[in-house]
């Protein structure tokens, strides 16, 4: 900055300035200046460079201000959110006997015994919460626009034809003859739609205190694979850029555009930053603490030209397909506004505040178990950088990738008679409804509604209404694993998900259960003047949730809708939208009353959901990593051994936390009672299905070991109860591998077939490699083991095989059965069809 720029600055300032304010300073002119030219070029070249200087100082001026304004709107939500979670530190040790850093989790994630809100709480819910419902709240607006594209085939495939238009429509170019006209005109709603939802998501963002500018060029989100960016090296991929960026967007101060060789010097630096995840920007000894609320204000480097040269970019550099970014997009938006909203603009210095402070204050307290504290700090902080996505890197993606690899193999290969262990869920079904004083005969009837296929309004509504989105947004991974990304491997484990109709059955039990309790919620709110005055078990819940009466009254307030079939009284996020100003001013803001009311109808609802049909949630999920890093041997085979295993263990922690949340012995053992029959009931029928989608008549149950294998099928002895019971699945395993998961065994079965065999042969004894190399081969084709086609594809294909290889092999598979059961085959293993009907007495040892 010149002598005589510097002087007048600091005129202007009133008082010297040091040299990095100067820096700051001379860098918004500049930047300023460019945004200037990029923004009308034309206009900008008529000016002298007085003049350009002049308007932009003026909006480097204005941004001081703006600065300003937001620090001191960030001071005061700071102090806000402070005094927030101490007050509600201190009433969870008045009412429960809490420690700080045991409350401080109860912030972060969801707890199910009803002991971490209440209607006077200073926070009302937790951020995992909060999250799924302003994600609902967001992804339910794009539905009906987004729907009509159908973004992918089957859930698998992306639509090329409707994403890419959607694409071009995005980047303003005129998509007219490239779709049909009903297409083109749906593309435009869902550009208008999803630039209005970015727009809302914005200025929540910063209404809590986040800087999100306005870029009028923003398209939608680009995504990055940094291995494939680390890999192409930085000469290949700014050589490739340079073909694709928009040569318009990168210009100099004096409104001429950049030379080749400079933006190829931008590029260079982005390349390190994309390439190296950050780390080049890092400072040596210095901690680089982030600060969340600014975390968006980051200016986008990479302009693309057009459509094409963004297309060609993510499908070359991209990690994900152009959908999945798009909701991704949404739900990490939302899962940061949550985490601001709850813990203020700089959340993690907030948290680590508050976590300390407990360290601490328990460890003086109790010095003799500051080992213990000082774990349970550790568990906490790992909770909350899971939760708001601070997930360490890949260590060694070839090790990642093949662990992925067998991961969604051994899915894909395993889960086709999933649908019908997920019987179950009606168990948790009623007892979730039974614990909400919902109507159980209402629910089982929208259950019913669900399954009716051509009944395509209902699944609209319930979309619209923010239920029913897991498969929409590609969520549906209940009993699977979380994956890299989209590879072969992983489109078959959720073809097999999707074929074995497990998708469709927890969708539309999710759904009803949803519908369910937007009736009864609605019910509720239309029959009591004020929540005082609810009946005891329903407040008790609505207290337990954090609804308070100013919430309440807003409920009470809205239009309820009739979706038919029963369900007259819903209560849903648009009802509640569309109560007029008038109606709410007395009680406060209006805008802010109704975004509050709806967001608190979500978050109670989903948490219920996932109570009801059992969804792992973020202690789960974060418990199953063990905190260890995703491409390290250990980490991996910790997922490994968990995959199966996160739905029974979710199963176990929801439901008993919910039962020990109770007062008094007697209710504690009422809903364990209650809980562990019902799973075992529903478990029992899965495993009598099961048998006879094998060809088996049923099995005797007066037997034990029967009521053994119904236990692990119910879930109700969770990870235990698999590690005891599951003869089923370690049928001819080692133990160690029986109870180290699918890819222990697969590990085994692959060693036994090579060099067991081979050892076997050097010692001189017969060998059954043809034998267990089809059965090697049976067990690691996907599809061949759907519920529908499991005996026939057995009979027809996998039997034969074995019967040339093995003579007598169908024999010895009739005599195990009545060796290990007493089951006898209505379909035997030599037949093509069935000779008889399932006896249905031998279930009662008849």
């Amino acid at each position: 900055m010149k002598d005589k720029c510097i002087k007048a600055v600091t005129e202007a300032a009133g008082r010297a300035l040091s040299a990095v304010e100067l820096k700051d300073i001379e860098d918004r002119i500049a930047r300023n200046r460019r945004q200037l030219a990029r923004n009308d070029r034309d206009a900008y070249l008529t000016m002298t460079p007085d003049q350009q200087l002049r308007e932009a100082a003026k909006l480097a001026s204005d941004e001081f201000v703006a600065d300003a304004l937001k620090d001191k709107q960030r001071v005061a939500l700071t102090i806000e959110k402070h005094s927030k979670i101490d007050t509600y530190l201190q009433q969870q040790k008045q009412l429960h006997g809490m420690n700080d850093i045991e409350s401080l989790n109860r912030v972060l994630a969801v707890f199910s015994d009803g002991k971490s809100f209440n209607s006077k709480s200073a926070i009302t819910e937790s951020v995992e919460s909060r999250s799924q419902a302003i994600s609902s709240d967001y992804i339910r607006q794009l539905h009906d626009a987004f729907a009509a594209l159908s973004p992918k085939y089957i859930g698998l495939f992306q639509n090329k034809a409707s994403t890419n238009a959607l694409i071009r429509g995005l980047f303003g170019e005129d998509i007219n003859g490239l779709v049909d006209p009903k297409m083109a005109a749906e593309i435009k709603g869902a550009v208008e739609a999803w630039n209005e939802v970015i727009e809302l998501a914005r200025t929540h963002f910063n209404n809590a205190g986040g800087k999100i500018g306005k870029i009028e060029d923003w398209r939608m989100p680009q995504s990055h694979s940094q291995l494939k960016i680390a890999t192409a090296g930085q000469e290949g991929w700014v050589k490739d850029m340079m073909g694709w960026y928009n040569h318009k967007k990168y210009m100099n101060e004096d409104g001429s555009y950049m030379s080749a060789e400079k933006v190829q010097s931008i590029l260079s630096a982005s390349w390190k930053t994309l390439a190296t995840n950050g780390a080049n920007k890092m400072e040596p000894g210095k901690r680089n603490a982030r600060i969340l609320a600014n975390e968006y204000s980051k200016r986008r480097i990479i302009h693309f030209k057009d459509a094409d040269s963004y297309i060609a970019y993510q499908q070359k550099y991209g990690n994900t397909d152009t959908y999945t970014a798009m909701m991704k997009q949404i739900q990490s938006l939302s899962a940061d506004l949550a985490t601001v909203e709850i813990f203020g603009p700089n959340s993690d210095q907030t948290f680590r505040y508050f976590l300390d402070k407990a360290y601490k204050e328990q460890s003086i307290a109790d010095p003799v178990n500051e080992g213990s504290i000082k774990a349970q700090m550790g568990k906490a902080q790992s909770l909350y950088d899971y939760i708001t996505g601070k997930t360490q890197p890949v260590a060694n993606w070839k090790i990642a990738q093949g662990f992925d690899t067998l991961r969604n193999w051994k899915v894909a290969t395993q889960l086709g008679t999933s649908y019908v262990a997920s019987t179950v869920d009606n168990a948790t079904m009623h007892l979730t409804a039974q614990v909400n004083g919902m109507s159980s005969m209402r629910m089982m009837r929208n259950q019913l509604s669900t399954l009716n296929l051509a009944n395509r309004s209902e699944l609209q509504m319930a979309r619209r209404a923010g239920l029913s989105l897991q498969t929409l947004i590609g969520e549906m991974n209940r009993w699977g694993a979380e994956n890299l990304g989209a590879s072969f491997s992983n489109k078959m484990a959720n073809l097999t998900i999707r074929a074995s109709l497990l998708n469709a059955a927890t969708e539309a039990r999710r759904r009803a259960f949803g519908v369910t309790m937007f009736g009864s919620i609605g019910e509720v709110a239309n029959k009591y003047n004020d929540i005082t005055l609810i009946d005891g078990a329903d407040r008790r819940l609505l207290e337990s949730k954090g609804v308070n009466d100013k919430i309440f009254q807003v409920w009470k307030r809205a239009q309820l809708e009739d979706w038919g079939n029963g369900n007259n009284t819903m209560l849903t996020p648009d009802a509640i939208y569309a109560i007029p100003d008038d109606i709410l001013k007395d009680i406060g803001n209006p805008q802010v009353l109704r975004r509050e009311a709806a967001l608190k109808l979500l978050s109670m609802t989903h948490e219920e959901i996932n109570m009801a049909v059992v969804e792992p949630g973020a202690r789960t999920r974060e418990l199953t990593k063990m905190g260890t890093q995703a491409g390290t041997l250990k980490g991996e085979i910790m997922r490994s051994f968990f995959l199966f295993k996160s739905f029974p263990l979710a199963n176990v922690m929801k439901h008993w936390e919910r039962a020990f949340g109770y007062e008094g012995k007697a209710s504690k053992a009422f809903y364990l009672t209650g809980f562990f029959a019902g799973t075992t009931l529903f478990g029992a029928a899965a495993q009598q299905i099961g048998n006879i989608i094998t060809g088996k008549d049923p099995q005797d149950m007066s037997k034990g070991k029967f009521w053994a294998g119904a236990i692990v099928k119910g879930g109700s002895g969770g990870i235990i109860g698999d590690f005891l019971f599951n003869t089923d699945a370690s049928y001819g395993k080692s133990p160690l591998s029986a109870l180290s998961g699918p890819i222990a065994s697969f590990a085994e079965d692959l060693a036994g077939l090579t060099q067991g065999n081979v050892v076997q042969l050097l010692q001189g004894k017969k060998t059954n490699a043809a034998g267990e190399g089809i059965k090697f081969l049976k067990g690691n084709i996907p599809l061949q083991n759907l519920w529908y086609t499991k005996a026939a594809t057995d009979r027809l294909i996998f039997n034969q095989l074995q019967e040339m290889v093995s003579p007598g092999y169908m024999n010895r598979v009739e005599q195990r059965a009545r060796k290990e059961t007493g089951q006898s085959y209505f379909y035997k293993p030599n037949e093509a069809i069935p000779h008889r009907a399932p006896d249905l007495n031998k279930a009662f040892g008849q």
